[in-house]
């Protein structure tokens, strides 16, 4: 089964989102530690989006699909937004105490860690990013 919707970068939109994707993952039976990680991936990935969109660039979108398949649910976010490649990103300091850690990191952190693979494109001025969370 695949679904696929195109999101506007604003906040009221990833809240949308969220009930559509749960909706689909449960009706293509995905349960547990899939659906949990395929819910948190759009969630966390389309988020971040969302803040680091300038107020300019408000009619941007991303584009979302979830491919569930027998064996893994895959996710694949879209978007035009300048090239961000997670894997550059400076890992979240985990053992360092609260107030000595960077601002932000934790839903990338999240993503890295739960996700069975996590690879990002660039294609033709977009970027791709594809999560794969196998179902157990």
């Amino acid at each position: 089964m695949t679904a696929a919707w195109s999101v506007p970068l604003s906040e009221d939109a990833v809240a949308s989102i969220e009930g559509d994707v749960a909706t689909f993952l449960a009706r293509a039976g995905v349960a547990g530690h899939a659906e949990h990680v395929g819910r948190l991936v759009v969630e966390e990935i389309v988020r971040n989006l969302v803040e680091h969109t300038p107020p300019y660039a408000s009619d941007e979108t991303a584009e979302v699909t979830l491919r569930v398949a027998a064996d893994a649910v895959t996710v694949v976010v879209e978007d035009t937004r300048p090239p961000f490649d997670p894997d550059d990103a400076p890992a979240l300091d985990v053992a360092a105490p609260l107030e000595a850690r960077r601002a932000g990191g934790m839903g990338l952190h999240l993503v890295r860690s739960l996700a069975d693979d996590l690879r990002y494109e660039r294609h033709a001025g977009r970027n791709r990013l594809t999560a794969t969370v196998r179902r157990k």
